[in-house]
């Protein structure tokens, strides 16, 4: 089951609890629309995330905001997850886990592996911060920020897994992926991503529509509205100059595609968001 708990201050946080690790296909990918922290409690897994990794019990999983990836085999497989909004973060500790989950651009996501002595308390501060987030308690939002501070300084002392993706070769998804991701507001198309590629135009909309389960212009529109959320949440300008940062020619189009993408309106996401982005909370955008 998922917990999806509102803060006082109209934060949430997403975190859940999987007893039993399901197996999935290519076919089958996962994109969420934030970044993503799995630690295995126990077990084995092999996870598909650009690359294979080979992942076990005591290790910490890192998924980028928007990258496609599935459970390719398991055995005995128990893991927490833990997602939030990247664009919602502010603080120190926010940044922290920004850099451990690197969006698309970056490439792939991280594998590190908790010392043993370290696994027990880890996972209890897991558990303490789903207490927090399930109750009511006094000094909640303290607590909360507590224990993410703490889970976010044992995963950056944790080792590097031996694995390194890049040097097997990034893939051709995985690179369209990262061009899109930084030349998204200078008002590419599909064609020149498959340039970005040296790949035809058919191709690369077949590849990234295999890889993903979403089309290059979903993904650049995607990248838009990242930027978009950022702005509206960080920063006082208005939303017509966001609308032209984030290259759409008119105001009424962003409107309306921020209004498809997100089921409410630019105005109305900053309203909800803005007045919170303080230093010492943290975010997350359900989906």
């Amino acid at each position: 089951m998922t917990h999806r708990s509102h803060l006082s201050n109209h934060q949430n946080i997403h975190i859940e609890r999987v007893y039993s690790v399901e197996v999935g296909s290519d076919s089958r990918t996962v994109v969420h629309p934030h970044a993503t922290l799995v630690y295995f409690s126990s077990g084995e897994a092999v996870i598909w995330c650009g690359t294979q990794f080979h992942v076990k019990g005591g290790d910490i999983f890192a998924i980028p905001e928007g990258q496609a990836h599935y459970v390719q085999s398991t055995q005995d497989g128990s893991a927490w997850v833990l997602s939030f909004c990247t664009s919602c973060m502010s603080s120190e500790v926010g940044r922290a886990l920004i850099s451990i989950c690197q969006s698309p651009a970056d490439g792939l996501g991280k594998l590190r592996s908790l010392q043993p002595a370290l696994q027990t308390p880890f996972e209890q501060h897991l558990i303490m911060l789903q207490e927090e987030l399930q109750g009511n308690a006094p000094f909640r939002d303290l607590a909360i920020n507590g224990h993410l501070a703490l889970l976010t300084s044992y995963i950056l002392r944790a080792s590097p897994s031996p694995v390194h993706p890049y040097q097997q070769g990034t893939s051709l998804c995985a690179e369209a992926l990262a061009f899109i991701h930084s030349q998204a507001l200078e008002g590419i198309s599909l064609e020149d991503v498959a340039a970005a590629i040296h790949r035809s135009v058919s191709h690369t909309a077949s590849l990234v529509k295999k890889e993903t389960g979403r089309t290059v212009i979903e993904w650049i529109t995607y990248a838009r509205m990242a930027t978009a959320r950022e702005l509206l949440t960080k920063t006082n300008e208005s939303i017509e100059a966001i609308a032209i940062r984030v290259g759409f020619s008119g105001t009424s189009h962003f409107y309306r595609v921020f209004k498809k993408t997100h089921s409410t309106t630019p105005a109305a996401w900053r309203r909800a968001h803005q007045h919170i982005n303080r230093p010492e909370y943290f975010d997350e955008e359900g989906s």
